[in-house]
């Protein structure tokens, strides 16, 4: 006589089923997964010019190609191409002089649009910069697009989302802005304008104002990566970012009972330097799309993160070594398959800082 048996999964309570498609006998359908293997490594950011010492000059120079300031100058000829929520000679706030370019609340498909009235041949120059000031609004689901165009033509190269490039949640200060034009596809070419489009809205989209939009002549972003070997899933589980330089202050807390130390840490400045004007700019990648972006000025945009920590602060009494780590509440997975990877983007001159790493902390996974 048949046995009456029960499948049941102990954790979920689930009950295994007889399978009867049509054309097919009845039967307990048997899947298997290949066994995954873990195996614990570290990835530091590396470039392949400099290694992983990540105290490099990505600053830009030469003579600039400048494009627009909000008519403080006149260089080249700003318009709307769709929609009326663009002012090219507001008065509000400004970078430099006195004037910049607002966008107040435009809606979707608004496009502005600033003409050369002449060819620009852009292997001349290694990218774009410009500052922006974010007034309200610009909120996860906003997007804003730059690309290259020729009128009469189309559109050159492709579009890239000025969010990917500046922490956009940080209202109520000018943010420095640096696109390398390999990003915009526009190594090599001939363009005659720039346009800005507004892509998304989560709502109401931005305030924002741009000054001294320009094209940068020499220099370059350096660029260091992590990303997984071929047949692998990279599980990138932290961060730690250390950081010397010649610091040797030491805070001293008087009280009644004893005298408390601390290393004298500013939060607005990177050690002994300055706060970087352009950052240090972190961009995840995901199957060719930038999923996630912020950029670090100074030590306290390191420290507010949810899981950083302060591992260690020490002092030979002329240069300081903090380390700093980060851990994410889920792993970051890159996949070899879809040329995932991290990319941390040095735009200023860091080579007065005597020395900056970042390591991840990973797992691999054999695919």
């Amino acid at each position: 006589m048949p046995v009456h048996s029960i499948i049941k999964d102990a954790a979920t309570n689930m009950t295994a089923q007889v399978d009867s498609p049509d054309g097919e006998k009845s039967g307990v359908v048997v899947v298997t997964r290949p066994l995954k293997t873990l195996t614990s490594t570290i990835k530091f950011f590396s470039n392949d010019t400099y290694g992983i010492d990540m105290a490099q000059d990505g600053s830009l120079g030469g003579a600039d190609e400048n494009v627009h300031d909000g008519l403080d100058n006149v260089y080249w000829t700003a318009s709307s191409i769709i929609g009326i929520k663009f002012d090219f000679n507001d008065n509000t706030v400004f970078h430099d002089t006195a004037n910049s370019v607002s966008s107040t609340n435009a809606a979707v498909n608004a496009t502005m649009q600033f003409a050369k009235g002449g060819n620009l041949d852009v292997s001349g120059y290694v990218a774009i910069e410009f500052w922006i000031y974010v007034a309200s609004n610009w909120s996860a689901g906003d997007s804003i697009s730059i690309y290259g165009f020729d009128i009469g033509v189309g559109q050159v190269g492709n579009a890239v989302y000025l969010e990917d490039y500046f922490t956009y949640g940080v209202f109520g200060t000018w943010h420095k802005v640096t696109i390398p034009l390999v990003d915009m596809g526009l190594a090599t070419g001939i363009i005659d304008a720039l346009r800005i489009s507004i892509v998304t809205k989560e709502v109401q989209s931005p305030t924002f104002y741009i000054d001294e939009l320009k094209f940068k002549q020499t220099g370059d972003s350096v660029v260091f990566t992590v990303k997984p070997d071929i047949g692998t899933w990279l599980h990138v589980k932290s961060i730690m970012v250390t950081i010397v330089d010649d610091l040797t202050g030491i805070v001293i807390v008087p009280s009644d009972a004893h005298n408390a130390t601390m290393p004298g840490l500013a939060y607005d400045r990177m050690l002994g330097a300055n706060a970087l004007a352009s950052g240090l700019t972190y961009q995840r990648i995901q199957a060719g799309e930038t999923v996630a972006a912020y950029t670090s000025h100074q030590l306290s945009d390191w420290m507010q993160f949810p899981n950083a920590r302060l591992e260690a602060a020490v002092s030979d009494g002329a240069n300081t070594m903090v380390n700093i780590n980060t851990a994410f509440s889920t792993p970051e997975i890159l996949r070899a398959e879809d040329d995932d990877v991290l990319r941390m983007l040095v735009q200023d001159d860091l080579t007065g800082i005597t020395m900056i790493r970042m390591a991840c902390g990973c797992m691999v996974e054999q695919r």
